[in-house]
């Protein structure tokens, strides 16, 4: 089977490859969460940051 190439995120010349494989560090994760939090904390700052992520690769 062939193997497919990742898509780019956000098109054109300025194009990021997409890596599934891509990990965020650890002290970005921290100034995130700073204790334990519940299913809803956890879903509520993934949107947020999945908003502004995309917010900011549309050049908004």
């Amino acid at each position: 089977m062939q193997r497919r190439e990742s898509p780019a995120i956000f098109g054109g010349e300025n194009a990021v490859p997409a890596d599934r494989g891509a990990s965020i560090p650890e002290d970005l994760i921290g100034h995130f969460v700073k204790g334990p939090m519940t299913a809803g904390a956890v879903q509520d700052a993934s949107m947020a940051f999945k908003k502004a992520l995309i917010a900011r690769g549309a050049g908004r």
